[in-house]
């Protein structure tokens, strides 16, 4: 079968995404291919449909089968695993005479099948197997026969599977020389390339063949989906009105640590419960599951039924769907767990000594690199049937989806590809290095990683940088609403931002282990661009190693850009202020990320809480502010990584320290831009007007809001940065 069997799938069964689907199911979408299929079956063409699994090979056959029928065509459909066989358990005689019996089954022949094929019995089973095509079915039929042959790729480990395609190439040569054999067609469909299913290009039926592409669905295709959404396709779904503007006064604002503001105070910032709800229309939720897709058949119709089983009354179409798509796709494990996703993986992991070279052209479709695809290449074609990868309108392969993208990231491919000698040989290198120089580390208060890291830096070899994650092209509304009752003067005009290209973005706030190397080298390494001087960032006496750095200065963050650009030979750089906002709310339009209330922001962020207030107040004075309503087990920084991340993956957006951005600061966004780029507004920015983002550990909750920001002017204990990166 083309797919991989699953539970019945809940809801209103118009949706289904295990087995094949029946030629009348609701949910079947009609792509090109099922087009030039039946007309090129009915020209008398033999075709072949060799893609990755689950693309809908067998409902096409179906669809097709029922189609042709209908038109008084004879139509048999014979499924090679269920035939059975392997290398050893049965011999050619045995295998010949099973596909016999069930073509005769599926053609309604009568034929005392046994009698006969001992008749032939001093005859080669391939021998034997032509007769039966020309003396017993077109024999006894009259009219146009169609073979559809599902699961060829079981064919692989069968020692005589060349004599059964070359078979099949024998009967359209036949056609020369005996008119019957013009009223027969077969149909090839399997996940497998044409060499890997014959060996002998002599005798391949796959050159005589019409190849029959399946693609992804397109967003018009997939319109036909929105009929399983509610009752017959209603728009059902749901999203909470504005919240009601309550706050009477603006905070005052003095930098990342606040002061108190007096006589204002501060009042209880808890999420209202939305009083309202209006009706979504079916296509948002629709365009966000294709997005996640990428069209994929299966994937489209698994989501499009986790979407219709349950009710989300609270979230966007856009958080609602990425949530899902989180928990079903993006979990720990879930690559190996979930069958889809374990599939993939097996094809790769299981391709023994072309994994490499496979893993290796992967990596550069994966970072975005023209790969120019050529059918003839095993590994592309292997890479393909995958189905990790497709080919786009330019020839380019690219990555499937940004599911797969996702799963199957760099990280991934770097666990299964070996280890060289060479890098071995480095590491111990580095090893010795290290102890080498222990006093030297210990004194520069350094760990082994980043001593590690100065080592290989300075030796002109690679060193770790800063992991990035892909942020995805698209658009959002950059500000905070009128009914947002903490938004500020800042906040506003709320304006629709367009990212109109993917970028990446650090996974992690930098670290003290990332930087620490920069400022030991960046003198020798020719300094920074404008001549400004780095100077060695103190740590409190929290920490340091994967701790975010910290009492870092504009001027420090962008050099550091700047330096490990050279390095690496990378497009680093701080990100924009409207990227920042675009990759901090990943989709939601609610003053945070995360869904609940304040007393949730302990599981996504380090925030000013509860817990920490009183050893705060024993070394800081004047804090008198409210707290998070929760308890998130640090006092002051943590180490990057130990929150939940937002649906891009990225940790610590909210929280932890204060961010720089690329910007200059202005007091509104009047005649912002509007394309996510750095608003300079022609002038030179001094440090006092550049914009910081996302609060920190001791800051009250209405600064950890996704739209508030604010300048700062100084490098100080709770500021650091992240970094973005140019593909």
């Amino acid at each position: 079968m083309d797919n991989i069997e699953t539970d019945p799938p809940t809801g209103n069964g118009f949706f289904q995404t295990g087995g094949t689907l029946k030629a009348d199911a609701p949910s079947y979408i009609e792509r090109p291919a099922d087009q030039e299929l039946h007309q090129s079956l009915l020209a008398g063409d033999y075709c072949y449909v060799l893609t990755p699994r689950q693309m809908g090979k067998s409902s096409l056959m179906t669809k097709t089968a029922a189609r042709l029928r209908g038109e008084g065509v004879h139509v048999a459909v014979v499924d090679l695993s269920g035939i059975g066989g392997d290398a050893g358990s049965m011999t050619a005689d045995q295998w010949y005479y099973g596909l016999a019996n069930r073509l005769l089954r599926e053609l309604d022949i009568q034929l005392s099948l046994g009698g006969w094929w001992q008749s032939l019995a001093q005859s080669p089973p391939l021998s034997r197997l032509m007769d039966f095509f020309e003396d017993v079915i077109l024999g006894q039929l009259q009219g146009q026969v169609v073979v559809f042959v599902d699961e060829i790729d079981t064919t692989i480990k069968l020692p005589f599977s060349d004599d059964f395609f070359a078979a099949i190439r024998a009967c359209f040569n036949a056609r020369a020389n005996k008119a019957p054999f013009s009223r027969l067609s077969f149909v090839l469909l399997g996940v497998a390339s044409p060499t890997e299913l014959i060996r002998d290009a002599a005798r391949t039926p796959f050159n005589i063949g019409k190849r029959i592409d399946l693609a992804d669905f397109t967003e018009a295709e997939a319109s036909l989906f929105l009929r399983g959404f509610g009752n017959g396709g209603g728009n059902a779904e749901r999203i909470p009105v504005g919240i009601k503007n309550t706050h009477q006064e603006p905070y005052r604002r003095s930098g990342p640590c606040p002061r108190p503001s007096g006589a204002n105070g501060h009042q209880s910032l808890a999420w209202p419960a939305p009083t309202d709800v209006t009706l979504l229309n079916a296509g948002r939720l629709l365009k966000r599951i294709l997005y996640w897709t990428g069209g994929h058949p299966f994937l489209t119709q698994r989501l499009c039924v986790q979407v219709q089983a349950e009710d989300s009354p609270h979230e966007t179409p856009e958080i609602w769907v990425d949530r899902i798509v989180a928990a079903e796709f993006l979990g720990v494990g879930r690559r190996t767990q979930d069958e889809h996703l374990k599939v993939i993986n097996d094809r790769i992991t299981q391709t023994g000594a072309h994994r490499p070279a496979l893993l290796k052209l992967y990596a550069k479709v994966l970072q975005r690199k023209p790969v120019q695809d050529q059918a003839q290449s095993p590994l592309h074609s292997a890479l393909k049937l995958s189905g990790l990868v497709k080919t786009d309108g330019q020839g380019q392969l690219v990555v499937r989806n940004p599911i797969y993208r996702q799963v199957f990231d760099a990280r991934w491919v770097r666990r299964l590809r070996p280890t060289r000698w060479k890098q071995n040989t480095v590491l111990g290198v580095v090893l010795a290095t290290a102890i080498g120089f222990g006093w030297w580390i210990g004194a520069k208060q350094l760990t082994l990683r980043s001593g590690g890291s100065v080592v290989l830096a300075s030796l002109g070899l690679p060193f770790p940088e800063p992991e990035t994650v892909e942020i995805p092209a698209g658009s959002f509304s950059m500000g905070s609403p009128a009914t947002d009752k903490d938004r500020q003067s800042d906040e506003g005009p709320q304006h629709k931002v367009i990212i109109a290209k993917p970028f990446r973005l650090g996974k992690y706030e930098v670290t003290f282990d990332e930087y620490d190397v920069f400022a030991l080298l960046i003198k020798n390494d020719g300094g920074c661009t404008d001549g400004h001087e780095v100077t060695w960032a103190q740590d409190e006496g929290w920490g340091r190693g994967k701790r975010p750095v910290i009492n870092v200065s504009w001027q420090d963050a962008h050099c550091f850009a700047e330096w490990l650009s050279r390095k690496t030979k990378k497009a680093y750089r701080l990100p924009t202020e409207a990227e920042w906002e675009y990759a901090a709310r990943a989709g939601t339009e609610t003053p945070r990320p995360w869904p609940g209330e304040l007393e949730a922001a302990c599981r996504y962020a380090n925030v000013f809480d509860q817990g920490s207030v009183e050893e705060i107040k024993k070394r800081y004075s004047g804090i008198t502010w409210e707290s998070f309503p929760c308890s998130d087990g640090y006092a002051f920084t943590a180490p990057v990584g130990k929150f939940k991340p937002n649906i891009f993956e990225l940790h610590d957006m909210l929280g932890n320290v204060w961010e720089w951005v690329a910007d200059c600061y202005h007091d509104t966004y009047q005649n912002a831009p509007v394309d996510g780029k750095s608003w300079e507004d022609g002038m030179t920015c001094d440090s006092d007007r550049r914009v910081v983002r996302g609060g920190s550990w001791i800051n009250y909750p209405l600064y950890l809001r996704s739209g508030f920001r604010i300048r700062i002017n100084l490098a100080v204990i709770n500021l650091g940065f992240r970094l973005a990166r140019d593909f």
